[in-house]
């Protein structure tokens, strides 16, 4: 999955992701102009025989610098920070899986909670780890939340955080009270889908995820609320595809969901965007990019 956000300090659209070559890359176009400015982020290290390669990184702006997490082939999880209009990114190794007890992470996710840099990230032990680092300290802090795995995580009121994520018993949430404790997990559907993705509106928590069938799927939950409220974005069937990759966001006035989706065959079909506007209730589509299948 591509990650993209927006800084504020300059006015900007920036992008990261993974090359062919494993490292991650870094992507920005300055408001009002049409020109991407590239840079690298981070190569993995380097092991003779065998290739490594990060996973697609999470990225997130605090409102004074972009901060980008991900893991490596070896379970790995890194961490890079550049400082608003400075061009320098700085590594950090949040975990290393041979100094873990040889716990291997993957596909982390990272969020700004107000005064710290957030990441939640599953391991091959099951176990749902919470990591954070107060603003200017350096170390970092760990705490294993619960079981589940494919982590989604956002900033939320009072220095909060906000985690979706699958377990055996379906899609569940999680609320961090304070810097170390957590709710007890809330049940937002009791099938398990797949990729969920999380934000915050200032008014609801939103959800995205994908079914088995390759639907795609939204739930939200008011401020102060208890229950789950569930709708049907995309349906897979009807439009002769199966949606992945889904990513979710709030504009200020709608929310919008980004998904790639696959044909019959297997093949990536399109990049597709919905938007719904704060006060209505149907989605309205919209095609980015469409492929041509490969023979």
């Amino acid at each position: 999955m591509v990650a993209i956000t927006w800084t504020d300090d300059p006015n900007a659209v920036i992008i990261s992701t993974t090359g062919d070559d494993g490292s991650v890359s870094y992507w920005w176009q300055a408001e009002d102009t049409g020109g991407w400015t590239k840079q690298l982020v981070g190569a993995p290290v380097f092991v003779p025989g065998q290739f490594n390669t990060y996973s697609e990184p999470t990225m997130a702006w605090t409102g004074d610098a972009v901060i980008i997490t991900a893991a490596d082939s070896f379970g790995n999880l890194d961490y890079w920070w550049q400082k608003k209009q400075t061009l320098t990114w700085n590594p950090q190794h949040v975990a290393q899986a041979a100094l873990d007890g040889g716990i291997v992470y993957t596909n982390p996710a990272i969020a700004w909670a107000g005064d710290s840099v957030a990441i939640a990230v599953a391991d091959t032990a099951g176990s749902l780890n919470y990591w954070w680092q107060t603003k200017d300290r350096i170390p970092w802090n760990k705490k294993i939340i619960d079981t589940a795995r494919q982590p989604a995580i956002a900033g939320a009121p009072n220095n909060g955080a906000i985690i979706a994520a699958v377990d055996p018993e379906g899609l569940r949430y999680w609320q961090r009270i304070d810097e170390e404790q957590f709710s007890k997990p809330s049940t937002v559907a009791t099938w398990s889908p797949s990729q969920p993705a999380i934000a915050w509106t200032g008014g609801a928590v939103v959800i995205t995820a994908v079914d088995s069938a390759g639907n795609l799927m939204y739930w939200w939950q008011p401020k102060g609320g208890s229950g789950w409220y569930q709708q049907q974005v995309a349906n897979a069937s009807k439009d002769r595809v199966k949606y992945s990759s889904p990513a979710i966001a709030w504009t200020g006035g709608a929310v919008v969901i980004a998904a790639k989706s696959f044909n019959t065959r297997g093949y990536l079909h399109a990049i597709n965007y919905w938007w719904q506007a704060e006060g209505t209730g149907g989605w309205n589509p919209q095609t980015v990019a469409t492929y041509e299948p490969l023979t």
